[in-house]
């Protein structure tokens, strides 16, 4: 008899272990299945926030190039009704910086979204070029073939 309530006892408790055990499993299972919806989520908001602040820069940078290019256009127009012996060499340089303006605005155009690190990179270079050409063309001189330092 106390064999038959030792054996009872430990059979007890082994199935009340094992229903323990499962729901701990399942909860476990739950917590995970929680935690990976969360991560996901939040992946899904730095995503988006880091999307929206490529469309953003290329906002501003496109407004920034069409700017230039008003720019260029009226040093052309100042070449054009100036008369100086060097025009072809002003021109010339005025050319140079409208292929850097138009290069600008084409590796901003091809720029393929590949990681936040790479972005931020391809920001700074991007705006060093884009401060460069800012102020090539705002101390370009018409009178001279220097630009101003």
């Amino acid at each position: 008899m106390k064999k038959t309530m030792l054996v009872a006892a430990v059979s007890i408790f082994a199935t009340v272990g094992s229903l323990t055990s499962c729901s701990s499993d399942k909860e476990n299972v739950e917590e995970k299945r929680e935690d990976a919806v969360e991560a996901t989520n939040e992946y899904e908001h730095v995503e988006k926030e880091y999307l929206k602040d490529i469309a953003n820069y290329r906002k501003s940078t496109d407004i920034l190039i069409l700017d230039n290019d008003a720019k260029i256009v009226e040093l052309r127009s100042e070449t054009e009704l100036k008369k100086n012996e060097n025009k072809k060499e002003i021109q010339g340089k005025i050319s140079d910086l409208e292929t850097k303006n138009n290069e600008l605005r084409l590796k901003m155009f091809n720029y393929q979204p590949s990681g936040k690190h790479k972005w931020e990179k391809f920001k700074k270079e991007f705006n060093h070029d884009m401060d460069e050409l800012g102020k090539s063309l705002k101390n370009f001189s018409i009178n001279s073939t220097q630009t101003k330092k």
